[in-house]
């Protein structure tokens, strides 16, 4: 076993320091992805899991997926409560309605109120060392944007989440049901975001058919879409050949890309380009 090496401070700069830093890991494996998903049983379920992966090696990588989903679909954003009212950030909320959305929240997430009876020293042996309190300082009021804030701060975790559900096979990848224990990452739900999966299908599907949109109907495009849709069925190779400038590339990126994640583009630069 080697010792652990370590940069010395003030030394020579090495480019290889920062090589272990977890910055650099966010683009999901795809052998390591491959296991996992072969146990979905789900035709759609296993494509959404492969176009996650691939995203995760675009720029930006879940990060970015996130931040699309949310846009996308923002009425999923939030909890039950929330979407009952139609929480908006500038909205002030009684205490009522604060509770009830509190309760959706996981336990760490407090949102104290004045009134409410809070226990010191809870975790005291000794019962007489525990004593009831009511809360006087605390706000009779919160306005949405607290919630959702609150929100934006647990969804800096989902790109993990996404990564789990494409990697670890103990997750219920059918299991929609939402937990406010944030340790709890055995379920597919989250508790921020109503049926994640479904959202994820919606969006996949909206990018799909935008990619159908992007490229111009010609007979050259068609030509090449059918065949590359009869092989891809057939699970067959095919050469396209053809002169320069008539969008053979153009073609093939965006066939690739109505099929997101089922098939991947792969450019090889040429050292023998006679154009």
């Amino acid at each position: 076993m080697s010792s652990t090496r370590h940069a010395e401070a003030g030394g020579e700069l090495r480019q290889e320091r920062w090589a272990s830093s977890g910055e650099y890991n966010g683009a999901i494996s795809a052998l390591l992805a491959a296991k996992r998903i072969a146990l979905v049983e789900d035709a759609e379920t296993k494509a959404v899991l492969w176009w996650v992966q691939q995203r995760s090696l675009r720029p930006g990588g879940l990060k970015a997926l996130t931040s699309e989903l949310f846009a996308f679909l923002p009425k999923r954003v939030g909890t039950t409560t929330m979407h009952k009212i139609k929480c908006k950030s500038e909205q002030v909320y009684g205490a009522d309605v604060v509770r009830k959305i509190r309760d959706e929240f996981p336990l760490h997430c407090h949102f104290p109120l004045r009134g409410d009876r809070v226990r010191d020293n809870w975790w005291s042996l000794d019962a007489d060392d525990v004593e009831d309190r009511v809360l006087t300082n605390a706000p009779t009021s919160y306005k949405g944007e607290a919630f959702f804030e609150a929100i934006r701060i647990a969804a800096l975790s989902l790109p993990e989440h996404l990564t789990r559900l494409c990697l670890d096979p103990e997750v219920n990848i059918s299991d929609e049901t939402a937990t406010r224990y944030s340790t709890d990452s055995r379920t597919a739900a989250v508790w921020y975001f109503t049926n994640l999966l479904s959202g994820l299908k919606n969006y996949r599907t909206h990018c799909a058919n935008a990619a159908a949109r992007v490229l111009a109907t010609t007979e050259v495009s068609e030509q090449m879409s059918d065949a590359l849709d009869f092989c891809f069925r057939r699970r067959r190779m095919i050469l396209i050949e053809g002169v320069a400038g008539i969008g053979k590339s153009a073609t093939i990126k965006a066939w690739c890309d109505q099929y997101a994640g089922l098939d991947r583009r792969v450019e090889i630069p040429s050292s023998g380009d006679d154009r």
